[in-house]
């Protein structure tokens, strides 16, 4: 590692090498086979925590290079440097991960990355309770995908406040962080509650999108 690096990129090396030590001896060795059903179930659950720790660090790395390869770049466009179409172009190659995948990461870093104006003034992100959610580790790509590809369609039309409650209540049942105690549902559940929960449009908008396009 150059000693230039940023110390994020420094902190997460050293952390690839010492957790690749680690799982790297214990399934080497077939260990998890002699665990009981509760440390079968534990492994399962602590897998499942890292994964959302890196979920959150592929969609700031998504979001990077998708922020980085916009059209309006042209020549400087950092997708295009590298010989690729596009982000997600870009983003599979470095990574092998599938197109389908590559577009999912892209699609929901674009609604909980922060944003800045032409101005360079700091704009929240589309979806901040979403973003608050997968940074702290508490839900990972799928949960906040369902919730993302169910509002950031209806989002241009529909009062903030109505989408606002609905965010928080989508990520408040992923998460199992709501008042009822509920335990968290699944990526699947979730999209369904939203698909129930999705809020209406604004008054008066919803004929005008759909017999003559967007406002």
């Amino acid at each position: 590692m150059d000693i230039a690096s940023p110390p994020l990129l420094e902190t997460l090396t050293r952390l690839d090498a010492a957790l690749g030590d680690a799982v790297g001896g214990a399934l080497g060795d077939d260990s998890p086979r002699t665990m009981t059903d509760a440390d079968a179930i534990a492994l399962a659950r602590i897998a499942e925590s890292l994964g959302r720790r890196v979920d959150a660090l592929r969609l700031v790395a998504a979001g990077e290079i998708d922020e980085r390869s916009r059209p309006e770049l042209g020549a400087e466009r950092l997708s295009g440097r590298h010989g690729c179409v596009n982000a997600i172009d870009l983003l599979t190659r470095l990574t092998g991960v599938a197109s389908g995948t590559a577009h999912t990461r892209v699609q929901t870093a674009r609604l909980i990355a922060t944003r800045t104006t032409l101005t360079g003034q700091p704009r929240p992100a589309h979806f901040p309770a979403i973003r608050e959610a997968v940074i702290d580790g508490t839900m990972g790509l799928d949960g906040a995908a369902a919730i993302s590809r169910v509002l950031g369609p209806i989002a241009d039309r529909c009062a903030p406040g109505h989408l606002a409650v609905a965010e928080s209540e989508l990520v408040d049942a992923a998460t199992g962080t709501g008042a009822s105690d509920a335990p968290a549902c699944t990526a699947d559940e979730t999209r369904l509650a939203g698909e129930g929960l999705a809020p209406l449009p604004r008054p008066g908008r919803h004929s005008a999108r759909a017999g003559e396009g967007p406002a």
